[in-house]
């Protein structure tokens, strides 16, 4: 199998044509965003893996680039001052800081519209109960009882005696929508198995959390410049994080757990055809070395 070329930044801007006699401000901003220095791994991972279940690597490459605008909105809305008020994203300064709020909210805007518009042309391409499939996984993942309802439900966290079970729903809506997204959806496109598509589901579940609950131990144990963003926003904010909410010892037991679940989930879908389904395997990788810095904090701590 060939392996598809990496998803990178150039990859992403030429999917997002800028008009020459755009606002100069929201060009500037959208510019901006467009040059992050993230490491695409929800992008890689959807090409990746698109490829391995048999889809066309253009087709695949598409996908990434809906997916990978999603996030990238979903991130420029998530460091506002009405959401996490956040400075630095990826060691950069957020949209709003430079651009001011109005820019940032028409330049994450313009990104989900571009996002929809790749979507809806990909789509045209497959079966009408393909096209109905896919996109009802992406109004559940991104609507009213996926993402959204995560975000709104960690903007509005009360602290209560349930906290963990709180704060693990909301991780799975906030964080493991999007990577459900990431990998059911192209399995959708491929008409994968049924056997597939419910472990890339347990996967995605598993991952989104797993996910989060790096991120909510990074808040409580790295400062700005290891984490690249904003630090202690959420003990600062009031806002959902399993550490603060169980406890560092029990946080990091759980991290364990799902790393562990994961591995099981990705060796069922391989099988063995690891080397085609190397993205899954990268992304799982990576994800593990960020949980054992994590856990050798802890015990450091």
């Amino acid at each position: 199998m060939t392996i598809p070329i990496r998803f990178t930044a150039e990859t992403l801007r030429s999917y997002v044509p800028l008009p020459g006699g755009m606002d100069r401000a929201l060009f500037t901003a959208s510019c901006h965003a467009l040059e992050t220095e993230g490491e695409f791994a929800r992008a890689n991972l959807v090409k990746g893996l698109g490829v391995a279940l048999g889809l066309d690597e253009r087709i695949s490459e598409k996908l990434a680039a809906s997916i990978e605008l999603f996030h990238l909105a979903s991130l420029i809305l998530d460091d506002m001052p009405c959401m996490d008020d956040a400075d630095v994203r990826r060691s950069r300064p957020c949209v709003h800081k430079l651009f001011g709020d109005g820019t940032a909210v028409l330049t994450a805007l313009g990104f989900i519209n571009r996002a929809y518009w790749i979507l809806w042309k990909l789509y045209s391409e497959f079966d009408l109960s393909i096209q109905q499939d896919a996109a009802g996984l992406v109004e559940s993942c991104l609507g009213f009882d996926g993402l959204l309802d995560g975000q709104s439900k960690d903007i509005h966290f009360v602290n209560t005696n349930d906290d963990t079970a709180r704060v693990l729903e909301i991780a799975s809506k906030k964080t493991g929508s999007l990577l459900r997204l990431c990998l059911v959806l192209p399995a959708i496109l491929a008409e994968s198995s049924r056997y597939e598509k419910m472990h890339l589901d347990r996967l995605a579940e598993n991952w989104g959390l797993a996910y989060q609950i790096a991120d909510d131990l990074k808040d409580v144990f790295y400062g700005e410049g290891t984490s690249g963003k904003t630090a202690q926003r959420d003990a600062q904010l009031g806002r959902p994080n399993l550490a603060l909410a169980a406890g560092e010892s029990t946080t990091v037991a759980i991290l364990k757990r799902l790393i562990s679940d994961s591995e099981s989930s990705v060796r069922a879908v391989a099988d063995e055809q690891e080397s085609d389904f190397f993205a899954l395997r990268l992304f799982q990788d990576r994800l593990s070395v960020k949980a054992e810095a994590l856990i050798a904090a802890h015990v450091a701590a």
